[in-house]
Protein backbone atom coordinates (compact mmCIF):
# COMPACT_ATOMS: atom_id res chain seq x y z
CA UNK A 1 0.00 0.00 0.00
CA UNK A 2 1.30 3.62 -1.08
CA UNK A 3 0.02 7.09 0.94
CA UNK A 4 0.44 8.99 -2.33
CA UNK A 5 -2.60 8.93 -4.39
CA UNK A 6 -0.41 10.23 -7.29
CA UNK A 7 1.31 6.56 -7.23
CA UNK A 8 -1.39 4.46 -7.24
CA UNK A 9 -1.62 1.63 -9.95
CA UNK A 10 -4.61 -0.20 -9.34
CA UNK A 11 -8.42 0.70 -7.30
CA UNK A 12 -9.73 -2.50 -6.12
CA UNK A 13 -13.58 -2.23 -5.60
CA UNK A 14 -15.16 -4.39 -3.31
CA UNK A 15 -18.73 -4.76 -3.38
CA UNK A 16 -20.40 -6.02 -0.28
CA UNK A 17 -23.66 -5.95 1.59
CA UNK A 18 -24.19 -8.63 4.38
CA UNK A 19 -21.36 -10.91 4.01
CA UNK A 20 -19.24 -10.31 6.37
CA UNK A 21 -17.58 -13.42 5.87
CA UNK A 22 -16.91 -13.27 2.34
CA UNK A 23 -15.78 -9.69 2.80
CA UNK A 24 -13.05 -10.42 5.44
CA UNK A 25 -11.94 -13.55 2.34
CA UNK A 26 -11.70 -10.72 0.27
CA UNK A 27 -9.93 -8.65 1.88
CA UNK A 28 -7.38 -10.48 3.39
CA UNK A 29 -6.26 -11.67 -0.37
CA UNK A 30 -5.94 -7.72 -1.21
CA UNK A 31 -4.26 -7.12 1.39
CA UNK A 32 -1.08 -9.66 0.73
CA UNK A 33 -0.65 -8.34 -3.03
CA UNK A 34 2.75 -7.54 -3.96
CA UNK A 35 5.01 -5.84 -6.24
CA UNK A 36 2.29 -3.06 -7.33
CA UNK A 37 0.91 -0.10 -5.85
CA UNK A 38 -2.83 0.07 -4.88
CA UNK A 39 -6.23 1.37 -2.80
CA UNK A 40 -8.71 -0.55 -1.62
CA UNK A 41 -12.41 0.86 -1.93
CA UNK A 42 -14.85 -1.35 -0.15
CA UNK A 43 -18.53 -0.10 -0.87
CA UNK A 44 -21.07 -1.33 1.53
CA UNK A 45 -25.04 -1.47 0.81
CA UNK A 46 -26.06 -0.31 4.62
CA UNK A 47 -25.01 -3.97 5.95
CA UNK A 48 -26.16 -5.19 9.71
CA UNK A 49 -24.41 -8.06 9.87
CA UNK A 50 -21.04 -6.13 11.14
CA UNK A 51 -19.30 -5.67 7.63
CA UNK A 52 -18.60 -2.12 7.59
CA UNK A 53 -16.83 -2.53 11.22
CA UNK A 54 -14.99 -5.83 9.61
CA UNK A 55 -13.49 -3.39 6.79
CA UNK A 56 -12.71 -0.48 9.22
CA UNK A 57 -11.11 -2.95 11.28
CA UNK A 58 -8.75 -4.54 8.30
CA UNK A 59 -7.94 -1.50 6.53
CA UNK A 60 -7.43 0.37 9.25
CA UNK A 61 -3.46 0.42 8.69
CA UNK A 62 -3.75 0.78 5.19
CA UNK A 63 -2.19 3.66 3.42
CA UNK A 64 -4.88 3.74 0.72
CA UNK A 65 -8.29 2.53 1.89
CA UNK A 66 -12.02 3.94 1.38
CA UNK A 67 -15.18 2.88 2.96
CA UNK A 68 -18.68 3.96 1.40
CA UNK A 69 -21.68 2.51 3.46
CA UNK A 70 -25.03 3.55 2.64
CA UNK A 71 -28.22 2.11 0.90
CA UNK A 72 -27.87 1.99 -2.74
CA UNK A 73 -29.82 1.20 -5.56
CA UNK A 74 -27.98 -2.28 -6.28
CA UNK A 75 -25.15 -3.87 -7.84
CA UNK A 76 -24.29 -1.37 -10.29
CA UNK A 77 -25.02 1.75 -8.25
CA UNK A 78 -22.98 0.55 -5.42
CA UNK A 79 -19.90 -0.33 -8.40
CA UNK A 80 -20.13 3.08 -10.29
CA UNK A 81 -19.50 5.08 -7.12
CA UNK A 82 -16.77 3.20 -6.45
CA UNK A 83 -15.28 3.70 -9.31
CA UNK A 84 -16.01 7.45 -9.66
CA UNK A 85 -14.22 7.71 -5.84
CA UNK A 86 -10.87 5.80 -7.58
CA UNK A 87 -7.99 7.23 -7.80
CA UNK A 88 -5.91 4.45 -9.46
CA UNK A 89 -4.44 4.28 -13.18
CA UNK A 90 -6.69 0.53 -13.00
CA UNK A 91 -10.12 -0.73 -12.19
CA UNK A 92 -10.37 -4.27 -10.53
CA UNK A 93 -13.75 -5.22 -9.27
CA UNK A 94 -13.14 -8.08 -6.69
CA UNK A 95 -16.63 -8.35 -4.92
CA UNK A 96 -17.56 -9.65 -1.58
CA UNK A 97 -16.93 -13.73 -1.45
CA UNK A 98 -14.02 -13.72 -4.38
CA UNK A 99 -10.47 -13.62 -3.61
CA UNK A 100 -7.22 -12.68 -5.91
CA UNK A 101 -5.64 -16.15 -6.77
CA UNK A 102 -1.90 -15.87 -5.02
CA UNK A 103 0.30 -12.32 -3.85
CA UNK A 104 1.16 -12.02 -7.29
CA UNK A 105 -1.89 -11.99 -9.36
CA UNK A 106 -2.39 -8.10 -9.45
CA UNK A 107 1.16 -7.42 -10.36
CA UNK A 108 0.79 -10.27 -13.24
CA UNK A 109 -1.91 -8.33 -14.38
CA UNK A 110 -0.84 -5.10 -14.38
CA UNK A 111 2.38 -5.90 -15.88
CA UNK A 112 0.39 -6.97 -18.67
CA UNK A 113 -1.47 -3.96 -19.17
CA UNK A 114 1.27 -2.26 -19.49
CA UNK A 115 2.64 -3.27 -22.16
CA UNK A 116 -0.63 -4.32 -24.33
CA UNK A 117 -2.10 -2.24 -26.87
CA UNK A 118 -5.57 -2.32 -25.48
CA UNK A 119 -4.76 -1.39 -22.00
CA UNK A 120 -6.29 -4.19 -20.12
CA UNK A 121 -5.43 -7.40 -18.85
CA UNK A 122 -7.67 -10.30 -18.49
CA UNK A 123 -7.14 -13.41 -16.83
CA UNK A 124 -8.07 -17.26 -16.04
CA UNK A 125 -11.01 -17.88 -13.21
CA UNK A 126 -11.53 -20.62 -11.15
CA UNK A 127 -14.93 -20.55 -9.56
CA UNK A 128 -15.99 -22.20 -5.84
CA UNK A 129 -19.18 -24.01 -5.51
CA UNK A 130 -19.19 -23.92 -1.74
CA UNK A 131 -22.80 -25.92 -1.64
CA UNK A 132 -21.27 -29.13 -3.27
CA UNK A 133 -17.64 -28.29 -2.06
CA UNK A 134 -15.98 -28.02 -5.53
CA UNK A 135 -14.27 -26.10 -7.95
CA UNK A 136 -14.18 -25.77 -11.77
CA UNK A 137 -12.65 -23.22 -13.87
CA UNK A 138 -13.11 -21.04 -16.70
CA UNK A 139 -12.16 -21.92 -20.13
CA UNK A 140 -8.73 -20.87 -21.91
CA UNK A 141 -10.22 -18.74 -24.49
CA UNK A 142 -13.30 -16.81 -24.77
CA UNK A 143 -16.30 -17.14 -26.70
CA UNK A 144 -15.82 -18.07 -30.88
CA UNK A 145 -19.06 -15.83 -31.08
CA UNK A 146 -17.15 -12.68 -30.18
CA UNK A 147 -18.88 -12.08 -27.16
CA UNK A 148 -17.35 -11.02 -24.15
CA UNK A 149 -18.08 -13.32 -21.35
CA UNK A 150 -15.72 -12.57 -19.00
CA UNK A 151 -15.02 -13.12 -15.23
CA UNK A 152 -14.89 -9.57 -14.36
CA UNK A 153 -12.79 -10.23 -11.77
CA UNK A 154 -10.07 -11.57 -13.69
CA UNK A 155 -10.54 -8.31 -15.72
CA UNK A 156 -8.11 -5.07 -15.04
CA UNK A 157 -9.06 -2.18 -17.01
CA UNK A 158 -8.11 1.64 -17.19
CA UNK A 159 -10.59 3.72 -15.22
CA UNK A 160 -10.72 6.11 -18.64
CA UNK A 161 -12.39 3.75 -20.48
CA UNK A 162 -14.90 5.30 -18.03
CA UNK A 163 -14.57 8.43 -20.01
CA UNK A 164 -15.40 7.19 -23.73
CA UNK A 165 -17.57 4.39 -22.30
CA UNK A 166 -19.86 5.57 -19.94
CA UNK A 167 -20.64 4.21 -16.81
CA UNK A 168 -22.57 0.90 -15.75
CA UNK A 169 -25.69 1.06 -16.79
CA UNK A 170 -27.94 0.71 -13.18
CA UNK A 171 -31.31 0.28 -15.56
CA UNK A 172 -29.61 -3.49 -16.13
CA UNK A 173 -29.67 -5.61 -12.85
CA UNK A 174 -27.86 -8.48 -14.02
CA UNK A 175 -25.63 -7.84 -17.24
CA UNK A 176 -24.56 -4.56 -17.46
CA UNK A 177 -21.07 -5.63 -17.25
CA UNK A 178 -21.93 -7.82 -20.42
CA UNK A 179 -23.22 -4.46 -21.33
CA UNK A 180 -19.80 -2.13 -21.05
CA UNK A 181 -18.04 -4.64 -22.25
CA UNK A 182 -19.75 -4.66 -25.37
CA UNK A 183 -19.72 -0.51 -25.32
CA UNK A 184 -15.81 -0.91 -25.31
CA UNK A 185 -15.89 -4.12 -27.86
CA UNK A 186 -17.75 -1.79 -30.32
CA UNK A 187 -14.80 0.95 -29.59
CA UNK A 188 -12.42 -1.32 -30.47
CA UNK A 189 -11.20 -2.94 -27.72
CA UNK A 190 -10.55 -6.34 -27.69
CA UNK A 191 -9.84 -8.93 -24.79
CA UNK A 192 -6.83 -11.16 -24.99
CA UNK A 193 -7.08 -13.65 -22.51
CA UNK A 194 -3.69 -15.07 -20.89
CA UNK A 195 -3.52 -18.46 -19.79
CA UNK A 196 -3.09 -18.23 -16.08
CA UNK A 197 -5.27 -17.71 -13.23
CA UNK A 198 -5.59 -14.43 -10.81
CA UNK A 199 -8.80 -15.70 -8.95
CA UNK A 200 -11.56 -17.17 -7.10
CA UNK A 201 -15.36 -16.74 -7.92
CA UNK A 202 -17.29 -17.85 -4.33
CA UNK A 203 -20.64 -19.38 -5.60
CA UNK A 204 -22.41 -19.62 -2.32
CA UNK A 205 -25.87 -20.51 -3.93
CA UNK A 206 -27.82 -17.92 -6.14
CA UNK A 207 -25.58 -16.24 -8.49
CA UNK A 208 -27.25 -13.16 -10.53
CA UNK A 209 -24.58 -14.40 -13.43
CA UNK A 210 -26.85 -17.76 -13.24
CA UNK A 211 -30.48 -16.15 -13.29
CA UNK A 212 -32.80 -16.35 -15.41
CA UNK A 213 -33.07 -12.29 -15.69
CA UNK A 214 -29.39 -12.72 -16.43
CA UNK A 215 -29.61 -15.04 -19.77
CA UNK A 216 -32.72 -12.57 -20.75
CA UNK A 217 -30.87 -9.37 -20.42
CA UNK A 218 -27.99 -10.54 -22.44
CA UNK A 219 -29.95 -11.65 -25.22
CA UNK A 220 -31.22 -8.09 -25.16
CA UNK A 221 -28.18 -6.89 -25.85
CA UNK A 222 -26.88 -8.77 -28.28
CA UNK A 223 -29.99 -7.91 -30.02
CA UNK A 224 -29.24 -4.39 -29.64
CA UNK A 225 -25.47 -4.60 -30.42
CA UNK A 226 -26.52 -7.13 -33.87
CA UNK A 227 -24.84 -10.37 -31.97
CA UNK A 228 -27.65 -12.40 -31.68
CA UNK A 229 -27.39 -14.65 -34.58
CA UNK A 230 -23.96 -15.92 -33.05
CA UNK A 231 -25.13 -16.56 -29.93
CA UNK A 232 -28.75 -17.41 -30.39
CA UNK A 233 -27.96 -20.87 -29.91
CA UNK A 234 -26.26 -20.76 -26.49
CA UNK A 235 -29.02 -18.25 -25.15
CA UNK A 236 -31.62 -20.58 -26.37
CA UNK A 237 -30.21 -23.70 -24.32
CA UNK A 238 -28.96 -21.30 -21.35
CA UNK A 239 -32.85 -19.95 -21.66
CA UNK A 240 -34.59 -23.76 -21.36
CA UNK A 241 -31.90 -25.04 -18.67
CA UNK A 242 -33.18 -21.50 -16.30
CA UNK A 243 -36.16 -22.22 -16.81
CA UNK A 244 -36.48 -25.53 -15.95
CA UNK A 245 -34.70 -24.77 -13.12
CA UNK A 246 -37.10 -22.41 -11.78
CA UNK A 247 -40.29 -24.63 -12.36
CA UNK A 248 -38.31 -26.80 -10.23
CA UNK A 249 -37.04 -24.73 -8.04
CA UNK A 250 -40.64 -23.49 -7.19
CA UNK A 251 -42.43 -26.89 -7.34
CA UNK A 252 -39.76 -27.93 -4.37
CA UNK A 253 -40.48 -24.60 -2.34
CA UNK A 254 -43.97 -25.51 -2.28
CA UNK A 255 -43.83 -29.26 -1.47
CA UNK A 256 -41.03 -28.60 1.60
CA UNK A 257 -42.21 -27.87 4.88
CA UNK A 258 -41.47 -24.05 5.99
CA UNK A 259 -38.60 -24.86 8.42
CA UNK A 260 -36.16 -26.41 5.14
CA UNK A 261 -36.42 -24.00 2.28
CA UNK A 262 -32.68 -24.99 0.55
CA UNK A 263 -33.02 -25.04 -2.79
CA UNK A 264 -31.72 -27.71 -5.28
CA UNK A 265 -29.77 -24.93 -7.30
Amino acid sequence: MVKNADTIDISIITIVYNDARGLRKTLESALKQKKVRFEIIVVDGASTDGSPSIARTMLRNCGNAAIISEKDDGLYDALNKGIKKARGKYINILNAGDWLYDDMSLCFLFSEAEKSRQGCALGRCKYYYAMQGITREDTETLPSSGAPEICHQALLYPKSFHDSAGYYNEKIKSAADYDFFMRLVRRGVSFDKKDRFVVMRGKYGSDSSESLRNTVEMMMIDFKTGLWKRTMAKRTRSLLVRLIRAVINRFLFLQRPKNNLKLLW
